[in-house]
């Protein structure tokens, strides 16, 4: 197996990830060029980026997330767009998630992947990608699609499972497919 670009992330139901989809295709249809909506089958909460890496190491980090099984749980709330790297000048748009429990969890996926070499990350943003943004005319249209979307509630799930997944980059978008879960 050659090396695998990899995450760590929360799978979020179909019917939600349904409405978020929505809301990328309907600010891209504001405009003819500039803003990409990400597929629906694409959408779910990030905690962790891992990068390229071989099998041997894709191995040990499925094994370390059985750190996580059985910790429990939780409800997560969609709720509110926003823009990193921030609202005034988005390149990307998001949907807000609101779970108290959740910095919990991205500590408790950093503490299981440090001994295999992957430091803690400084900086958490839990987030559903809606769209991204690629040019000055897209910009200001995602700005005033997220003053709109400011108190826009999306709906909430209970979080169950954490999910290692490959992210295969082509000219037709990513594809990610799950390679291992681990229930909560």
């Amino acid at each position: 197996m050659d090396s695998v670009r990899c995450f760590i992330a929360l799978e979020v139901p179909e019917e939600l990830c349904k409405k978020v989809a929505e809301l990328g295709w309907t600010l891209s249809k504001k405009i003819t060029t500039g803003i990409k909506p990400v597929s629906q089958k694409n959408i779910h909460i990030t905690l962790r980026f891992l990068g390229e890496m071989g099998a041997g190491k894709l191995s040990q980090v499925g094994t370390a997330l059985d750190a996580l099984r059985d910790s429990g749980s939780f409800e997560i709330k969609l709720r509110g767009l926003g823009g990193f790297p921030n609202h005034h000048q988005p390149r990307v748009v998001w949907v807000g998630v609101e779970a108290p429990l959740l910095l919990n969890l991205k500590k408790q996926v950093d503490s299981a992947i440090f001994q295999l070499g992957f430091s803690p990350e400084s900086r958490f943003a839990g987030h559903l990608t809606v769209a991204r943004v690629r040019t000055p005319e897209g910009q200001k249209l995602a700005r005033d699609f997220i003053k709109e979307g400011v108190g826009l509630e999306i709906g909430s799930f209970t979080a169950k499972e954490v999910v290692l997944k490959q992210s295969i980059l082509s000219s037709a978008g990513p594809e990610y497919r799950v390679i291992r879960g681990v229930k909560l």
